[in-house]
């Protein structure tokens, strides 16, 4: 609603809300897609350094989290091409 009628400062501050909580809770899908939407609220505020900052740390939790699970997955695999103990 806010985000419809322009007003940024309350849209900001509760998509920021939103985002916080998300990166706590290392929520990747809900932070990449909040940062989209910051990113575009900053884009049609003529913001564009800053949208560009919200995508790239979306961009960074996301490679974080991807690298995370490749780990866990690589020992997942070894462990149970290793057979029985």
């Amino acid at each position: 609603m806010c985000m419809r009628n322009r007003d940024w400062e309350r849209a900001m501050k509760f998509h920021m809300q939103i985002l916080n909580s998300a990166q706590k809770q290392h929520n990747v899908n809900e932070v990449v897609y909040v940062s989209e939407v910051v990113s575009m609220m900053q884009c049609d505020q003529g913001n564009f350094s800053r949208a560009e900052q919200y995508l790239r740390v979306a961009s960074e939790f996301l490679m974080m989290h991807l690298h995370a699970d490749e780990e866990v997955l690589t020992k997942a695999v070894a462990l149970s091409n290793a057979g029985p103990a």
